[in-house]
């Protein structure tokens, strides 16, 4: 029955987007020759049926009667027109349209709640309007006014004195932000009288640097401007940042594009959008399409990204006195930043910190937004002009920081002092909802959240009785702390700190021949510890997560939530110490050698997907992997004995592939996260990275070594950025000469975000890296990265990708897992598939905002079937 439902349920989705049923209008000739019933004949969807017309015109005077009949199916609708229009007493056939009505206002003022003109804003001329960006066409007939003011021009680009647009992405802004009301092409700015600043800081590629946007933004400031509009997107840099934390500190506005990747930012920031977690004055800005959802090329956020605006087929200024429709957040960035610009003319007095809370509480709150916008609302400027200041520049917040360990909360944002009722709320253990009272003192909130309290949303009110926006607080259940792993006789014991948070910690095994997990036990995590008695040798491999089930606020559904994976082996003396668990890149003619000569009682069979291979060999302990020519991906499998050739034994397995050549990145998971490990401006030969795990004195190390053959090619700058939890801090690096050693010595870095950060390496600091064999350089660093308020694993696997990894559909499709395939075997076969492969197609798909926005449509449906099904 299920598997029926499904197949319905598919055959809906492929259909959903089908046009609806027509009726066709035939005009007979002569009237007596009218045909009130005609014949559909049988189609593959249809049967045979009568169809029954309506006389459609009453006049007299006319030599036709002209019916109208109803013909649900396409397939017989072109046949009967086909059959029809060979008969002579048929005048004419024709489908029967629909008719709307036509405005000569742009369309997407309908959705900013500006029904005629006469309700735009006209005056935006107080707040000048910064336009980094491709230049203006400031010649364009609908951009060349008296009452629309150019500042003088400034060209990063190319350090003249024309900003003259070569791209035509800038002159579309301006027009959506100021063009002159054109009712034959339906198009119109927001404002009517403004002061704009064209600043080109891209070329005629629409690309440019961080050089020339952080001029471009420093030229906005000399300039006096008030608000900044940034339809752009880049990566992070310190003298990015610090130059928006200058335009913020002068009170200047800065709306930025979320950007058209259809990802998370929570996730994967883009910037100058992604600095609206950390700065007051930053608004990231999505784009919404007419049925009032997020466009599928649209990035969003819960965390991140604040509010949607109508950007999805804009029609606008063009180069050459034309007129384009785009698509994008760029688009919709300049009706927000003019909607800022219009409330700074019409209230001067107000601090801009005031400005933008209008805006955010003056949104059309849309449910279809819920879980993906911190503010779940699409921009009203009508509301936002008009609106009661009592009512909109009222306290709200802006950000806020979940320090899980400690369960304080910093919140900022505007008037909070006027907060004096803060409230928890939650369901309790027995799901009945249940509310705690705190205190805000200082933008600080202390919440001691144990057992049930780890999922809700905070309430605040002010002593007027206003409501600030709910702030959904996820605590993640928490990782176990101290966790290790020991021989206990014969037996494993696995000990951990005692923990109240979690309800339950789920134990899993793998043999060190199978890639298959097994799921030992679920015990208290109060306990402590646990002993595995059911283990041979060559079982080594433990990998540990908490869990807790609680009930969503929003929607009161019981969902389980888990933490991410921990993993471990145990500290055996024939396990592989120092060498990489997962294989570099191998460069075509560039010799890969790696030494093992320092592992005791071994013996070495290398075997590649059960085929001999010509260029791997093992000799005297030495690896090496020596290719005249690209090979597909290959498997490298060593036993090793423990004892003797006929006792046990263990397999370690390696993948990698010879490549053409190998670039200046390298990618690897250290910790469960991708980390992207980039060279620049380096020199000498190859370099690879991987992770290594050396055990000293009872603990384990975790660090990522850098190997070459080359000393000269450990120089250079290297940037390390870190990927797959929605929540990561990277605080600092250490480094150290030798993996023997237990001291480890700071790293400085140039910390570039929360999640990356710079290392400049010369010859001076080759104290820090070791020689492992003969001629080989060896680096070994280690990150200290915070991983926060996360209920998700760490995995980078398609929907966390697509929708961010806390986001509702994540939850949904958790369930369909472990509810609809999880419960027999071809459905647990499906699921190991998936998250084998699944990161690396997450992974490549990152580029390709199509292919992301079909699958995130398909999965839409799954979501909305099995949220139905259930």
């Amino acid at each position: 029955m299920k598997r029926l439902i499904f197949i319905v349920f598919v055959i809906w989705a492929v259909s959903s987007g089908s046009a609806a049923a027509q009726n066709l209008l035939v005009a007979w000739t002569p009237l007596e020759n009218v045909q009130w019933t005609l014949e559909l004949v049988a189609t593959d969807a249809q049967p045979a049926a009568q169809v029954e017309g309506t006389l459609v015109t009453t006049s007299e005077s006319r030599n036709y009667k002209l019916l109208s009949y109803p013909v649900p199916d396409r397939q017989q609708r072109l046949e009967l027109i086909k059959r029809l229009q060979a008969k002579d007493e048929v005048l004419f056939v024709e489908r029967d349209q629909p008719v709307e009505t036509q405005s000569s206002i742009p369309e997407y003022f309908l959705d900013l709640g500006l029904n005629d003109f006469s309700l735009a804003p006209t005056d935006c001329s107080l707040a000048p309007i910064a336009i980094i960006d491709t230049g203006v066409d400031s010649a364009h007939p609908d951009l060349n006014r008296q009452s629309l003011e150019f500042r003088p021009d400034i060209n990063i680009i190319e350090s003249t004195t024309s900003s003259q647009d070569d791209d035509g992405h800038g002159t579309h802004i301006a027009g959506l932000i100021a063009g002159t009301i054109n009712e034959q092409q339906k198009t119109a700015g927001l404002c009517d009288q403004a002061v704009i600043l064209s600043i080109k800081s891209l070329d005629g590629r629409g690309t440019g640097s961080t050089t020339s946007l952080v001029q471009g933004i420093e030229a906005a400031l000399d300039a006096g401007v008030k608000i900044i509009n940034a339809s752009l997107v880049t990566g992070d840099s310190p003298s990015l940042r610090f130059t928006i934390e200058d335009a913020n500190q002068e009170g200047v506005l800065v709306v930025a594009a979320a950007g058209n990747n259809g990802r998370s930012l929570d996730i994967q920031p883009a910037y100058p959008a992604s600095y609206t977690r950390d700065l007051p004055l930053v608004l990231a800005i999505a784009n919404a399409n007419s049925n009032r959802k997020l466009n599928l090329d649209s990035n969003y956020g819960l965390r991140t990204v604040d509010l949607a605006a109508p950007g999805t087929s804009l029609k606008s200024t063009w180069l050459n006195q034309e007129y384009r429709f785009l698509t994008g957040t760029s688009m919709a960035t300049p009706l927000v930043a003019a909607t800022l610009a219009a409330l700074a003319t019409q209230e001067p007095s107000l601090p801009p910190e005031a400005l933008k809370a209008i805006v955010l509480n003056s949104l059309e709150h849309e449910e279809a937004l819920l879980g993906e916008l911190r503010y779940p609302g699409i921009l009203d400027v009508r509301q936002a002009l008009t609106g009661s200041l009592d009512e909109l520049a009222r306290a709200t917040w802006f950000n806020y920081q979940l320090n899980e360990l400690d369960r304080e909360i910093s919140l900022s944002g505007y008037l909070l002092d006027e907060v004096d009722q803060v409230e928890y709320q939650y369901f309790d253990e027995a799901l009945t909802l249940q509310s705690l009272d705190a205190n805000l003192q200082a933008g600080n909130l202390s919440l001691d959240l144990p057992g049930a309290l780890r999922r809700g949303q905070l309430l605040m009110q002010t002593a007027s009785g206003r409501e600030l926006q709910p702030i959904p607080i996820n605590l993640a259940p928490q990782p176990l702390a101290n966790l290790k792993v020991a021989w206990e006789g014969e037996n494993i014991l696995l000990t951990w700190e005692p923990s109240k948070q979690p309800e339950k910690v789920e134990i899993q095994r793998r043999s060190s021949a199978s890639t298959n997990w097994e799921v030992i036990a679920e015990v208290d995590p109060q306990s402590g510890e646990y002993l595995d008695e059911q283990v041979e040798i060559d079982q080594l491999d433990f990998r540990v997560r908490t869990s807790y089930i609680a009930r969503e606020t929003a929607t009161s559904d019981l969902q389980t939530y888990v933490s991410e994976w921990q993993e471990l082996s145990l500290d055996h003396p024939e396990r592989l110490e120092g060498v990489p668990l997962q294989m570099p890149g191998i460069a075509v003619n560039q010799p890969f050698q790696l030494d093992l000569k320092s592992l005791a009682n071994y013996w070495g069979l290398w075997e590649i997907e059960d085929q001999a291979s010509n260029f791997v060999t093992l000799t005297d302990g030495l690896l090496i992997i020596e290719a005249d020519q690209p090979v597909a991906p290959y498997r490298l499998d060593l036993r090793m004995e423990r004892g003797s050739e006929d006792g046990d034994q263990r397999i370690q397995q390696y993948r990698f592939q010879v490549v053409e050549s190998l670039s200046e990145t390298r990618e690897i998971i250290w910790e469960g996260l991708r980390v992207r490990v980039t060279r620049e401006e380096g020199d000498g030969q190859a370099w690879w990275v991987y992770p290594v795990y050396a055990t000293r004195n009872g603990q384990t190390y975790e660090s990522i070594s850098i190997l070459t053959e080359d000393e000269a090619a450990l120089e250079g700058i290297w940037t390390f950025e870190f990927f797959g939890h929605s929540g990561i801090n990277l605080n600092g690096f250490s480094a150290r000469q030798d993996k023997a050693l237990d001291s480890w010595e700071p790293v400085n870095l140039d910390f570039l975000g929360t999640t990356s950060a710079q290392w400049i390496l010369t010859s001076s600091d080759t104290q820090l890296w070791s020689r492992p064999a003969g001629e080989k350089r060896q680096l070994l660093i280690n990150p200290s990265v915070t991983l926060r308020s996360s209920s998700v694993q760490v995995d980078c696997y398609i929907a966390s990708s697509l929708y961010g990894a806390q986001s509702g559909q994540v939850e949904v499709l958790r369930d369909f897992r472990n509810k609809a395939l999880a419960t027999h075997p071809p459905g647990r076969w499906l699921i190991r598939q998936y998250y084998r492969y699944s990161p690396a197609i997450a992974e490549w798909m990152d580029d390709k905002p199509r292919l992301e926005a079909v699958t995130r449509w398909w999965l839409d449906r799954l979501v909305a079937f099995w949220s139905w099904f259930k």
